[in-house]
């Protein structure tokens, strides 16, 4: 089956997928030519040494000096009584990334040095969802909130926080939206590339059908958890506190299922966009690519998530003052778009942070089970030809 996507070109023809031996097949990475005709720095075209590739399983990094082996024998020749030092392969770092296998805080560090890489494009892309989520919180809390609401105890209340709840979730699928070009901003940015927002909007095309439909399966399932964990207190027992109890339990115990599995599905997104899958085969790679991944994983994403969690807590604050203030002027139309400016804001700058983690996340565990290392270091090489 031909390239689904000839306008990405990380996306080899020896992908699963397409016909051709998937992720357990072996490669002899000594004995492969790299190929030319690299695109100019920044720009992507055809003939770039495909990213998709899954390799066989690469030996382990527990040895100093892994990878290809050293050129020439060291420290010969020095005469008795000198030990000969052990040879180690330089690090290859094409772009923001170091190519060998990295540490939560390595991967954290990573992301904000891909934001500052290309801050022009990544700017440019997360302001688009920094608008939309501004539009949409905006409508929202303009249409229903009433100061004098906050309160009281009414209908009204419960319809506020539930049309809060609902712009919260499309804000997330705005985000999931979002996400697919700065995914391969990411990418770029590993080999020391620079792509505007067109061109990362443009390397989607041929798997965006895929990669909407998981973002609409991703956006259905925490209602749906949600609604479950509301209704089964009501149905089967009686209003009062153990309702109450019964409806925190299960919610906090299917919140956290969700999230431990969505570990382990996570990758499908960015095997979905380089890889060029559909959206059941990559979701089943991501299941198998995170097999003994899972804990480390839910480390780096902790660690992000804590990141992230100070830049929303500084925001938080600054711009609750300002909400203070503006209550005394009883403006609920001011209020809301202060409460609107605030989220969009955090959104521009967590929106391709968490991106990044996410992409830096499965490069990394590519390496660590794939080689990937080399291959990307190849295609680095030939786009400096």
């Amino acid at each position: 089956m031909a390239n689904e996507n000839p306008n990405n070109p990380w996306q080899s023809p020896n992908s699963p997928g397409n016909n051709q031996p998937g992720p357990d097949a072996a490669r002899q990475p000594e004995t492969e030519t790299p190929q030319q005709g690299a695109p100019e720095h920044g720009a992507p075209g055809n003939g770039t040494l495909g990213y998709g590739t899954p390799a066989h399983e690469a030996p382990g990094y527990a040895a100093p000096g892994y990878g290809a082996p050293g050129y020439g024998q060291p420290n010969q020749g020095y005469g008795a009584g000198y030990a000969q030092a052990p040879y180690r392969q330089p690090l290859i770092k094409p772009g923001t990334m170091i190519l060998r296998p990295q540490t939560a805080s390595e991967i954290v560090s990573t992301s904000f040095g891909t934001f500052r890489f290309n801050a022009r494009t990544t700017f440019a892309i997360s302001s688009i969802i920094a608008l939309l989520v501004f539009v949409l919180e905006y409508l929202v809390q303009s249409t229903i909130t009433d100061l004098d609401l906050l309160t009281t105890q009414s209908t009204w209340e419960i319809i506020t926080n539930y049309t809060s709840f609902s712009a919260q979730g499309l804000a997330g699928i705005i985000l999931l939206l979002g996400a697919a070009p700065l995914i391969f901003v990411a990418m770029e940015g590993v080999l020391g590339r620079k792509i505007s927002a067109q061109q990362a909007v443009e390397l989607t095309r041929g798997n965006r059908g895929s990669y909407i439909l998981l973002a609409l399966l991703t956006f259905l399932i925490p209602p749906l958890i949600t609604a479950i964990s509301i209704g089964i207190p009501l149905l089967f027992i009686d209003p009062g506190l153990s309702s109450l109890v019964l409806f925190l339990g299960i919610s906090v115990v299917l919140q956290i299922a969700f999230y431990l599995i969505a570990i382990r599905f996570m990758f499908a997104f960015p095997i979905i966009l380089v890889e060029g899958q559909k959206m059941k085969s990559a979701l089943s790679r991501s299941w198998k690519l995170t097999r003994e991944r899972f804990w480390p994983l839910l480390g780096t994403s902790l660690l992000m998530g804590l990141a992230l969690l100070a830049i929303t807590i500084a925001f938080s604050v600054f711009f609750g003052v300002i909400s203070g203030l503006v209550i005394v002027f009883e403006s609920t139309k001011l209020l809301a778009l202060v409460t609107s400016i605030s989220t969009a804001l955090i959104y521009l700058l967590v929106a391709p942070l968490t991106v990044y983690a996410l992409t830096l996340m499965y490069v990394d565990t590519r390496i660590r089970k794939e080689g990937y290392d080399i291959e990307l270091a190849r295609s680095g090489q030939a786009e400096a030809l």
